[in-house]
């Protein structure tokens, strides 16, 4: 990617169901605060359907048809959700979680582990670690950080000591 068009992340990259949720709710005017979120999440399971993804970790192919994908190298997004809990920001490396494809009422069994951190323990979630990903999906706007990056062909790349943080 030119170097014009590259943006910058510093924790975690939603791409699935986390990534509609979020694109939902920032169209939604009513209700104000997380109870917006929480409205969109219930509208969102009411659609939800496994999309293919393309993916590519460090040049190795791990498509799939699934519900999420989220990139990033910081364990937590979304108010404390444990996305990631393996993901070490000193480690130079990109944490990948993606959970193959499950039912309504399922998803939302996982949503308590996904608070802890355990949801990476179910059979039907993968992870992974890399350098550079690269994620084709179609109809689904990426969001960064809780930002929107933009539709899902994104190349992303570690770019270790980028940041400096604190211990």
């Amino acid at each position: 990617m030119p170097i014009e068009q590259a943006r910058w992340f510093g924790a975690v990259l939603a791409g699935g169901f986390d990534a509609l949720v979020n694109e939902r709710a920032n169209r939604m005017r009513w209700p104000r605060g997380p109870r917006r979120y929480d409205l969109a999440i219930l509208l969102e399971l009411a659609r939800l359907r496994p999309r293919v993804y393309e993916l590519e970790i460090d040049g190795a192919d791990h498509g799939f048809t699934g519900m999420l994908v989220a990139v990033g190298n910081c364990a937590s997004y979304g108010g404390g959700m444990r996305i990631l809990p393996g993901a070490d920001p000193y480690d130079g490396l990109l944490d990948v979680v993606v959970a193959v494809p499950f039912g309504r009422l399922a998803l939302a069994r996982l949503k308590p582990r996904l608070n802890r951190g355990t949801h990476v323990h179910d059979r039907r979630v993968r992870t992974f670690r890399a350098k550079q990903i690269k994620l084709r999906s179609a109809d689904i706007i990426g969001y960064a950080d809780g930002e929107r990056v933009g539709p899902l062909s994104l190349d992303i790349t570690c770019v270790p000591g980028a940041v400096r943080l604190l211990r």
